[in-house]
Order: C-alpha cells, then sequence, then structure tokens
C-alpha cells in the first residue's frame, strides 16, 4: 500500500453510494522480516457487511508490541484498492483502544478493540458505514503519517448466498439500448502532481518553498530513487542504513502518467479524421486503451475494457524492454512500438504525447480542427472547429459544417460577441487535462496534449489536442 493512504483516506472526499446488502470478505497474509518484529505484519483479514455497516479489521503481528513499539496500526477499507469513499480504523499497537473515522467526519470516534496479541482486531457497527460498497482492505503499521513500517493489502470477496430465481414465465421486453458511460474523470494527482498544480498558482517565492515542503517527496519515495540510483550491492546497503525503518516505495514500471498515441488517417471517414490507437498509464497496474475522454490520465480502479469498443481500462505488465496489454505486445523505448498486424504492412509507433505544464495560458489568435465524417465517394460531411485562446485564460471555441449535414453557423472569434455556449475561460490542469467553463454554465474536461510536440510548447506552432479535437498548428514547408 502506498504511504499516502493513511492521510489521503482522512482527507479523500466520499461519493454517493448505492445501496446493496452484501457481505465481504477477505485475508492474505504478508512476508515476514520486513521490519521490526512487533511492527511487522504477517496476515490481515476483514468482514464488512453492507446492511449492518458492520466493519471488522484484524491485523496480525510477527510478534507482541512492547514499551519501545512507537507506532500505530491503520486499516482502510475502500471501494476499489486507493479508491472511495473509505474508512480508516486506527489503534496503536500497545493499547486497549482505537478510533474510526471517514472524510465526511469532522473527529474520530472510538471503535472496539480485541485479539490477543500479537493479533489486533479493529470492530465498527455505524449506519454512516453502510451501503459503501467497501471491496478492499488495505493496512499499513507507521510511526507517524508520513512515514511507513510495512504494509498489506487485499481485494474482498462477495461472499453473500444468491438466492435462486424462481423462472417466471413472461413477455420478452423490447431491448433498451445500454446508456453510454460517461468518460472517467481525472485520476487522483500523485505528490508531483500536486506540487506542479500549487507552483503554478504562486506568485511569489514564499508560496513556492511552502509549496515544496507540502508534496516534495516522502520519506519511501526517496529511498526509493536512492534504490534506483544504485548500481552495486553495498550501494544499496548504504542508502538501507540511511533509512533504515523506512519501507521503499514500490519500483516504478517508468510508463506511470505517460500518455502513447498513434494517429492514422482516416481515409474511411469512420473515427472523425483522425483513428486514434492510445495508451494512457495510470500507475504501476493501470492502463487506459484507447484515446481518453475525460482527463489525460483516466481514473482507472478496475478492469473495464469492452473489446467491442476497443476501450477501458486493464493492467499491463512490464517485463524488460517488453510490454504486453492485453493481446499486443510492445518495445519500450522513447516511443512504445509493436509489430504489424492483420493489414498492416510496418510496425506501429505509439509516440509518447507531451503534456502542457498546469496553468499553461497562450495566446493563440486560432487554430484549426477538422472532422470529415462518411466517404467522398458516397456522401461526406466536413466540420471544421476553431480554437482561440488568450493569456487572461480565455477561449472562443466555434465551429460549422458543410456537405451531407449542410452549411453550419458562421464562426465566430470575438469575445465579445461569440455565444455563451462558444466561449469560456480554460484552465491546464496536471497529468494532461484541460478545463473548460463556458458562460452558459455547462463544463467540459478532457484530455490535452501538444499534436507536434518537436515545434515546442506553441500551440500556434505544435497544435494542442483538446479533449475531442486535434487542432493543428501550420503546415510543414
Amino acid at each position: 500500500m502506498r504511504k499516502a493512504l493513511f492521510c489521503a483516506a482522512m482527507a479523500a472526499a466520499l461519493f454517493p453510494a448505492t445501496a446493496s446488502a452484501d457481505v465481504f470478505e477477505g485475508s492474505t497474509t504478508d512476508a515476514v522480516g520486513e521490519t521490526t518484529p512487533a511492527r511487522d505484519i504477517v496476515a490481515i483479514s476483514a468482514r464488512y457487511d453492507e446492511a449492518a455497516g458492520a466493519i471488522t479489521a484484524t491485523v496480525t503481528l510477527a510478534a507482541p508490541a512492547d514499551a519501545g513499539t512507537n507506532a500505530f496500526a491503520a486499516a482502510v477499507l475502500a471501494r476499489g484498492c486507493n479508491g472511495s469513499p473509505r474508512a480508516v480504523l486506527g489503534a496503536a499497537l500497545l493499547g486497549t483502544t482505537g478510533s474510526w473515522q471517514t472524510s465526511a467526519m469532522t473527529a474520530a470516534e472510538p471503535l472496539t478493540r480485541g485479539g490477543t496479541a500479537p493479533t489486533i482486531t479493529l470492530s465498527v457497527t455505524d449506519t454512516r458505514l453502510a451501503n459503501n460498497g467497501y471491496d478492499c482492505l488495505s493496512v499499513v503499521t507507521a510511526p507517524d503519517a508520513q512515514s511507513t513500517y510495512d504494509d498489506a493489502e487485499i481485494t474482498l470477496t462477495n461472499v453473500t448466498p444468491q438466492p435462486t430465481p424462481t423462472p417466471t414465465p413472461a413477455a420478452t421486453p423490447a431491448p433498451t439500448p445500454a446508456p453510454t458511460p460517461a468518460p472517467l474523470g481525472p485520476a487522483p494527482l500523485t505528490r508531483a502532481e500536486k506540487l506542479e498544480a500549487a507552483l503554478a498558482k504562486c506568485a511569489n517565492a514564499k508560496c513556492k518553498r511552502t509549496a515544496r515542503k507540502r508534496y516534495g517527496p516522502t520519506k519511501r519515495e526517496v529511498y526509493r530513487a536512492a534504490l534506483d540510483r544504485c548500481k552495486s550491492k553495498a550501494c544499496e546497503r548504504r542508502a538501507k542504513a540511511r533509512y533504515r525503518g523506512v519501507k521503499a516505495a514500490p519500483k516504478a514500471t517508468g510508463l506511470e502518467r505517460r500518455l502513447y498515441a498513434y494517429g492514422a488517417s482516416d481515409v474511411m471517414g469512420v473515427c472523425g479524421g483522425i483513428c486514434w490507437e492510445a495508451l494512457s498509464f495510470v500507475d504501476r497496474r493501470f492502463v487506459y486503451v484507447g484515446m481518453p475522454e475525460g482527463a489525460g490520465v483516466p481514473n482507472c480502479t478496475r478492469v473495464t475494457y469492452d473489446a467491442k469498443e476497443e476501450e477501458g481500462c486493464t493492467t499491463y505488465t512490464v517485463k524488460g524492454k517488453t510490454l504486453t496489454v492485453l493481446n499486443h505486445r510492445y518495445t519500450i523505448g522513447k516511443d512504445l512500438t509493436r509489430a504489424p498486424e492483420g493489414d498492416e504492412n510496418e510496425p506501429i509507433k505509439l509516440e509518447r504525447q507531451v503534456f502542457p505544464s498546469a496553468g499553461s495560458r497562450w495566446e493563440v489568435p486560432e487554430i484549426e480542427a477538422i472532422e470529415i465524417w462518411g466517404s467522398a465517394l458516397i456522401s461526406q460531411t466536413v466540420t471544421k472547429t476553431y480554437l482561440t485562446l488568450n493569456r487572461a485564460g480565455q477561449f472562443i471555441r466555434s465551429s460549422y459544417s458543410f456537405g451531407g449535414t449542410g452549411p453550419g453557423a458562421a464562426v465566430t472569434v470575438n469575445f465579445a460577441t461569440a455565444p455563451k455556449d462558444t466561449k469560456g475561460t480554460y484552465e491546464v490542469l496536471p497529468a494532461g487535462t484541460i478545463k473548460l467553463t463556458f458562460e452558459d454554465g455547462h463544463v467540459e474536461v478532457g484530455s490535452t496534449f501538444f499534436w507536434d510536440a518537436e515545434k515546442g510548447r506553441d500551440p500556434n506552432k505544435a497544435g494542442l489536442h483538446v479533449i475531442e479535437d486535434t487542432f493543428f498548428g501550420p503546415p510543414d514547408d
């Protein structure tokens, strides 16, 4: 478990829960010898009764705590590992009491503590915990909220007996098309991305120093960086001695928080001009397949990949320089390259896309995006969209169509006279995400990156992908 879980669990906002009456259970063991015995987790388990709002979490240590064991255990129940909503149950390793809290609560409340050392059982029953869909348990032992001695995690299983339905003859209703799922929102920011966002809003050196102190690397991250720099066992031993008692952050794959994409020409007009093959890596486990719509790095917490649509969240593996996503293999380099498939004649290269820095503002008189639907041999509709940006954070996005749908409305690029549903303010967020707030009240959030980053970081030259439109810079000479 990441060391930020304990703090994040207290601070994360709760999402509305869906009612149900299921029971979730799970247990697992953890490696022995990762820290001193009294702080070393060897097993965890949990049971969550949704209808009753009852949680029981158990942690077993390698040895009983004593007066010199200055540490606590925190058990985090969440819907989706590192997801939300969450509940945190905590207690000192040595003692008879404990407390629990959710981020909707203003203060922690007592819980029931039991178990015989070195096993600690934390229990609470409360209606505020009911119907929250908790299906993941993460446990950590730590001296404070910034460090970790040991951690363990388990996905809980729904063990509710399902009744056997009695078949009842009935008329077959007409099929109802499934609603189109809303795009995934942005993934929770990493500390580095929080720092980027905070620095973008700072206007003086004092503000920047405060931001760096608040969102700088944790001890676990610093320890991991030190290990990654080591080229010898002796170096690793020195790093281990320096960070004694600290568990290094998990080793990164090197792909996290990156978007790789290949834009193929859409000669048949089925994609609107560009058919994207894209991979957006969320963390060291999940990747979003397809061009993300709701953010540059979507909030993937479980597998949602739709084989028919060829998009959604899934897991990936990295072995050496080989990346495997579903049934595709890529060679990892500056970009991602895979062998030709089907009627392809040459290797396909997914280029690493460059995200604009958080808080970016530009002066862009006008850049153009073109969507072409259908074949010119049959029926074709062409839509041209124009984007204007200024350094005050204002934008105008207007378009017109011609062809199969007939001519559209004239494009307006005047901030004073443009319709409210075409203009507003823009904000570039971390991790390749842009937010457009229109004057008519609606908001759009989606991915953004430079179309041709080799030409720099100016959309006038490099172009800019904004949510669903790819605005091109000037053509090459």
